[in-house]
């Protein structure tokens, strides 16, 4: 199945001064999945090019947007996945059953869960973005709500940015490229009422969040560009109605030994 990928996915990764997670994410890929078609492109200050990937370069500061709709219109695969550089392919990345639900639905984009680090209970757990946004009285709620299902898997309205989509429907759904940071929420909301997005249940990818003095001065620029997608979009304030974190408790049954061991999750 993994050689019959590489002829359907490509893999996509808009990098920026983060090239310790770039060598780790790709590091990972290769290891489950050797032949996967990878593409980088890098607006870092001094890019240090490679040849273990497709790779390309764009001004610096480009942003996340650009970068983005750059890399997808490069890809000549039916599937793109769409990547942040601090990812890590771990035992229950299975590309293979997100291809499944794209091939077998009318569902756009399917994507799964983070497990990360969670500072303020210091120790790991599972981390969902998947909800509904609705816009009340100049105000935005995420909820955990669904749209219902479709083939067996919940629609939403935004997931997390860890997704296999169809390449034609990412080149017809572009990012606003005035968005260079602060992409995620503004793109979902952009499409909510035209594109179907599922979670699979049983997918995840390690997120090793890391961010160093230099990536965080341009990466918190929240001041510029979060008041933007709000004008954009009609609303002044962001609510989180239930928190994104969940208990490894309801997800064990999804998870191997190995990973269970190696990030200490715990019912």
């Amino acid at each position: 199945m993994a050689s019959d990928l590489s002829q359907k996915v490509t893999a996509i990764i808009k990098t920026f001064e983060r090239k310790d997670c770039l060598d780790n994410l790709i590091r990972s890929i290769k290891k489950y999945y050797p032949d996967l078609p990878i593409i980088v492109v890098d607006d870092s200050k001094n890019p240090v090019p490679r040849d273990d990937v497709e790779y390309h370069i764009l001004p610096f500061d480009s942003g996340v947007s650009k970068g983005r709709n750059f890399l997808v219109n490069q890809v000549k695969t039916p599937y793109v996945l769409i990547l942040d550089d601090d990812y890590e392919f771990i035992h229950e990345t299975k590309i293979e059953k997100f291809v499944d639900v794209l091939e077998n639905s009318t569902i756009d984009l399917v994507g799964g869960r983070w497990v990360m680090y969670d500072k303020n209970r210091e120790k790991y757990r599972i981390h969902s973005y998947h909800g509904k946004l609705i816009i009340e009285d100049n105000v935005m709620y995420h909820t955990k709500n669904s749209n219902g299902k479709e083939y067996g898997y919940k629609l939403y309205d935004i997931i997390h940015q860890f997704y296999l989509a169809r390449t034609e429907t990412m080149k017809n759904h572009p990012w606003d490229e005035g968005q260079k940071v602060n992409d995620h929420i503004d793109f979902f909301l952009n499409y909510k009422d035209t594109l179907k997005i599922a979670l699979h249940p049983e997918v995840f990818i390690y997120h090793n969040k890391y961010r160093d003095e230099l990536y965080s001065k341009f990466r918190n620029r929240q001041s510029i560009y979060r008041p933007k997608y709000y004008q954009k979009h009609g609303f002044a304030e962001r609510k989180r109605v239930k928190s994104h974190w969940q208990s490894p408790r309801k997800v064990m049954h999804f998870l191997s030994k190995e990973t269970i061991n190696r990030f200490r999750l715990k019912e």
